[in-house]
């Protein structure tokens, strides 16, 4: 969902990878990589964890993953993805109209649960005996005196727009580099290390 590249203009770490063979490199930078991206599905899945958006079932967030680093295109390139089918409309906002049906049937308190997920849907309540009520699906309490609304029907609904990829990319750049020099210079204190004393 996101897309972002790192150049690293850095001289410390050119001059760090100079110092490495051809293999050695990849190996460094695929490491960093991957390491980079299950830092930024973490921060991601934090941020869909209340901070930026509020969770019902759990779903969008299960479905972030990091894929591995692998060379594409003479590139090496890894990637953090979605296949949530709500996500780019939640990332942007937007406006949600009906496509099969002439309305939309938005749960309200009461088919929700207390975590705010839908416990049953409007077929399911008009069978159970709801009915519609000038613009919405209700039932009756058990002693038939109150309505309890359960679904508004709309036309459309705005989606307000709850940035989480666009922030996360922004700061995963930096993020990126920082572990790649840090990985950098892990595998030359090893390099040092195994190769003993100088002199």
């Amino acid at each position: 969902m996101a897309d972002f590249r790192v150049t690293v203009n850095s001289a410390q770490v050119r001059h760090l990878l100079s110092q490495l063979s051809a293999k050695m490199k990849i190996q460094v930078i695929k490491s960093s990589l991957d390491i980079t991206t299950k830092d930024v599905e973490a921060e991601i899945k934090d941020r869909m964890s209340g901070r930026t958006l509020a969770v019902r079932s759990g779903t969008y967030r299960r479905s972030v993953r990091s894929v591995p680093a692998s060379m594409k295109n003479g590139r090496m390139q890894a990637s953090v993805e979605s296949d949530f089918i709500g996500a780019w409309l939640l990332e942007r906002g937007g406006t949600v109209r009906p496509k099969s049906r002439r309305v939309l049937t938005i749960p309200l308190s009461g088919a929700l649960t207390a975590a705010g997920k839908r416990r049953f849907d409007a077929p399911t309540a008009l069978r159970a005996g709801a009915f519609f009520a000038g613009g919405i699906i209700a039932k009756r309490t058990p002693g038939g005196r109150k309505l309890i609304p359960l679904f508004a029907l709309k036309g459309s609904a705005t989606i307000g727009a709850h940035p989480i990829w666009g922030p996360v990319a922004e700061s995963s750049r930096l993020l990126a580099v920082l572990t790649l020099e840090r990985t950098l210079n892990q595998v030359i204190a090893q390099l040092e290390a195994s190769a003993g004393p100088k002199g």
